[in-house]
């Protein structure tokens, strides 16, 4: 408690009845946005495992159509999840 206080995560909230009692512990604001980021990185580790088949002919490499026929594959099968997909050109020096 004394860590989420110091760092204004946390505030008590106490409850009088003839002495002072800690009755409950309350998140902020930068609590609240702490804990969505700690579910977000918690979520993002348990990321689904699509098995790939690649073709030998290309040096084991995947081509960018593979993968978009790939997470088209996924969108289609998991409807309840929200797919997002991007990738960034590598630049060699």
């Amino acid at each position: 408690m004394a860590t989420l206080k110091y760092y204004g995560l946390a505030t008590p909230v106490y409850s009088y009845d003839g002495r002072k009692k800690l009755a409950k512990i309350k998140l902020t604001e930068d609590g609240k946005l702490a804990r969505k980021k700690i579910q977000s990185q918690a979520h993002a580790t348990n990321q689904l495992l699509i098995p790939v088949e690649v073709d030998t002919a290309n040096e084991g490499k995947v081509t960018s159509d593979q993968i978009f026929q790939l997470v088209d594959r996924f969108k289609k099968q998991n409807p309840q999840y929200e797919v997002g997909f991007t990738f960034d050109l590598k630049i060699k020096n």
